[in-house]
C-alpha cells in the first residue's frame, strides 16, 4: 500500500535512480582490481542493481501482475521507471565499452536486465538501435577467453575447470549472463542471429587462414576464435 501513494512511489524511485546512477572517480576505487567487488563501493552496486533486476522481472509487464497493488505499482513502474532504467542500463554497456571499471556481478546484473528488457515490447523498442552493437562490441569480448582465465588457467589448472562446472559461480559470472543474453536476443528475432554469426564465422576464417598459413597465431585471434566457439555453442 505505501508504495502504490503516487508521493511514496515517486520519492523512493527517485532516490533508487539516483543511487544506481551514480559512479564513483577511478581515483577513488581501490588500486587492486582484485579489491574493487570486495569493496564497499561496488557491493552497495550489487545491491542496487539486483533490486532494479528483480523490478524489471517482476513489475515489467503489467497483465503479468496480481490484481491489486501489484498491477497499480507496475503501471506506474512502466510509465514512470522502466525505460529510465533501461537507459541507466545502457549506460553502464556503454561505460563497459570503454573499459571503465564495472564489477563482474553488476555487469551480471546488467545483462540479466537486458534479457529481460528483450522479452518487454515496449523496451525492446525503445533499445531497438542499440541491440546488435551491444551483443557484438560488447557482449562478444566479454564471452572471450580473457586475461584473468588465462592467468587462473597457468596457475591452477583444477581451479579453472571446477569453476567451469560450478552451478554458483555460473549465477553470478558476467560470462554466463552475456551467453544467456546473446542467446536470448538471437531468439527473439531472427536478423540479430543472422548479423552475430556472420561475425562469429568471420572470427572463425580469420583465426582458421592464420592456422592454415603456418605461422604464428596472434593470441587475441585465438582468444576470439574460442568466444566464437562459445557463442555458436550458445545457439544450438
Amino acid at each position: 500500500d505505501f508504495l502504490v501513494n503516487p508521493g511514496h512511489f515517486n520519492g523512493w524511485m527517485g532516490a533508487l535512480m539516483q543511487a544506481v546512477q551514480q559512479t564513483l572517480p577511478e581515483e577513488l576505487q581501490p588500486v587492486n582490481k582484485d579489491d574493487r567487488p570486495a569493496s564497499a563501493w561496488w557491493k552497495s552496486r550489487k545491491w542496487l542493481f539486483h533490486i532494479v533486476y528483480r523490478l524489471v522481472s517482476r513489475y515489467g509487464v503489467t497483465k503479468h501482475c496480481k490484481e491489486g497493488n501489484d498491477q497499480a505499482f507496475s503501471i506506474m513502474f512502466v510509465r514512470e521507471c522502466s525505460a529510465t532504467y533501461l537507459e541507466t542500463m545502457l549506460a553502464k554497456v556503454s561505460a563497459i565499452a570503454t573499459g571503465a571499471y564495472i564489477s563482474p556481478r553488476v555487469v551480471n546484473l546488467v545483462f540479466q536486465y537486458l534479457s529481460v528488457a528483450i522479452g518487454i515490447k515496449e523496451l525492446y523498442k525503445h533499445a531497438a538501435s542499440h541491440w546488435d552493437t551491444i551483443l557484438c562490441n560488447v557482449a562478444f569480448p566479454i564471452m572471450c577467453f580473457s586475461e584473468e582465465d588465462a592467468e587462473l588457467w597457468a596457475n591452477d589448472p583444477h581451479e579453472y575447470v571446477r569453476k567451469g562446472y560450478d552451478i554458483l559461480e555460473d549465477m553470478y559470472s558476467p560470462k554466463t549472463a552475456v551467453a544467456n543474453f546473446a542467446h536470448d536476443l538471437c531468439k527473439h528475432k531472427r536478423s540479430h542471429l543472422d548479423k552475430f554469426m556472420a561475425t562469429m564465422v568471420a572470427v572463425l576464417q580469420q583465426f582458421g587462414a592464420i592456422a592454415a598459413s603456418g605461422g604464428p597465431v596472434d593470441p587475441a585471434v585465438i582468444r576470439r576464435a574460442d568466444g566464437a566457439l562459445l557463442a555458436v555453442g550458445v545457439m544450438n
